[in-house]
């Protein structure tokens, strides 16, 4: 049990690396077989590709003499990687980062992950500073995931319907424009970008008495009200097809 336990801490932070866009990867605890393991990621769309994937058992078959399949899931709704966890489906998320220390969840202290051991990991000496000592990652000095990309949201927009590009998020509040455009279906960013257009500075985007008013709700109903269509998960070329912005 002492080589499960260690293969499993070592595999899932290799892939950790090695599974080119994942934001933030977590490990939860599962028991592996002799010589072929079983290791279920709860990832977003585009976080584990294939080629990394064949790459990552290719190093572990090599090394360890292990065949490693992997069974990706994609996350859907935010609070996907929680409920994988608690309920033992999956090994590895990728979780959005305000739902990992939020109070409603508490993944660290209710036990659910496992401590990361950053001499399995030498690409952390390459990491953007700001992403080795994250508040929300880090417990007495003790990392249980790690951050190395943004996870940038952006306004994009059909050229077809504009000859100079919008130049502010509140386009998504234009009259004209109702009806023909698409936002995700996940609550904090449309918090977010309602709250940059309405002029609030960033430090006030999570502080919810700031944000707890009548003027903030109209706009932000608004929003969804008269969106054309909400996306889950990763956003598609169809939904700018279909929309203007």
């Amino acid at each position: 049990m002492e080589f499960a336990s260690t293969m499993l801490k070592y595999i899932a932070q290799k892939l950790a690396f090695i599974c080119m866009g994942v934001s933030i990867n977590i490990v939860s605890v599962c028991v592996f077989a002799e010589k072929q393991q079983v290791l279920r990621l709860l990832v977003w769309e585009g976080y584990a590709p294939v080629t990394q994937r064949e790459k990552f058992r290719k190093l572990i078959s090599e090394k360890y003499s292990i065949d490693v399949i992997l069974k990706v899931n994609y996350i859907v709704d935010a609070e996907d990687g929680f409920a994988a966890l608690r309920l033992k489906k999956a090994d590895i998320v990728s979780p959005a980062h305000n739902r990992i220390n939020d109070k409603r969840f508490k993944m660290i202290d209710s036990g659910l992950l496992l401590p990361l051991n950053l001499d399995n990991l030498p690409n952390y000496q390459q990491l953007n500073p700001s992403f080795k000592y994250s508040k929300y990652l880090v417990k007495d000095g003790v990392h249980y995931g790690l951050p190395f990309a943004w996870g940038p949201y952006g306004l994009v927009y059909n050229t077809a319907y504009f000859d100079e590009p919008p130049q502010s998020w509140n386009i998504l509040w234009d009259p004209k424009y109702k009806g023909q455009y698409s936002v995700a279906d996940y609550g904090e960013i449309n918090v977010y970008l309602t709250a940059l257009a309405m002029g609030y500075d960033k430090k006030a985007l999570s502080d919810f008495d700031q944000l707890n008013n009548k003027a903030f709700q109209a706009k932000l109903t608004s929003l969804i009200a008269n969106a054309k269509s909400l996306w889950e998960g990763v956003d598609t070329a169809d939904d700018l097809m279909q929309n203007k912005l």
